[in-house]
């Protein structure tokens, strides 16, 4: 019976590339895409059995100083018939992984093909986090990436209204997630501040790419 290894992970990566061409290999069973500050990524969960694996979409922003790639914008294969996860059986995968592929791009917050806009990235980041899926209820990390962006792109004014919706937002969540947040008042001037960042914006992007060696991934425009 196949299971996953080495070489099987390297196959399933390459197919997954073959149909995804403007993605790149960040390590094994990851593929990522850069658009500007922002990272797009794929990457194909498996579980200790090695039988099946599920793909998970996301995003990284660049805009914020982290020491590894996050999940934010995060979906991965769902059942068409349960809408619960769902997973690719390593023996099916030949036969199945395009349709696959097609069916997950319906539950992206995102294009896996078309190039990503400024508009597309924000808009998603703005759906979720203002109607979150269960699992992702008190996502602090990407509401203030919608936040860093914004003020990337110069967008000041929209920035200043969403980080006041989401210090209004943080003030709703459940004391013991704010308290493992900092604290409301900590988490809420954390935010405003963010607001006066965007001139060390260009240099914390360039010490991300280094620090997260995503220096092979070619970078797209983002407009």
């Amino acid at each position: 019976m196949l299971k996953l290894n080495k070489a099987t992970e390297k196959t399933i990566t390459a197919d997954w590339l073959s149909d995804l061409p403007s993605f790149v290999q960040y390590a094994p069973r990851w593929i990522v895409r850069r658009f500007g500050p922002v990272v797009q990524g794929l990457l194909l969960e498996r579980d200790s059995s090695g039988d099946v694996y599920w793909p998970v979409s996301h995003v990284h922003s660049l805009l914020n100083e982290m020491p590894f790639i996050t999940l934010t914008l995060y979906r991965r294969l769902a059942s068409k018939r349960t809408g619960g996860p769902d997973w690719i059986k390593l023996t099916n995968h030949k036969h199945t992984f395009q349709q696959v592929l097609g069916e997950f791009e319906t539950h992206s917050l995102l294009s896996l093909r078309a190039d990503l806009s400024l508009s597309n990235v924000l808009d998603a980041y703005r759906r979720d986090n203002e109607a979150p899926q269960l699992f992702n209820q008190y996502n602090d990390l990407q509401w203030e990436d919608e936040i860093r962006l914004l003020v990337w792109a110069g967008e000041s004014e929209v920035a200043s209204h969403v980080c006041e919706r989401y210090c209004k937002a943080l003030s709703t969540w459940p004391e013991y997630v704010v308290t493992k947040l900092g604290g409301l008042q900590h988490r809420q001037v954390a935010a405003r501040n963010i607001l006066n960042t965007r001139d060390k914006m260009s240099r914390g992007v360039i010490s991300q790419v280094s620090m997260l060696k995503l220096h092979a991934v070619p970078d797209r425009e983002l407009r």
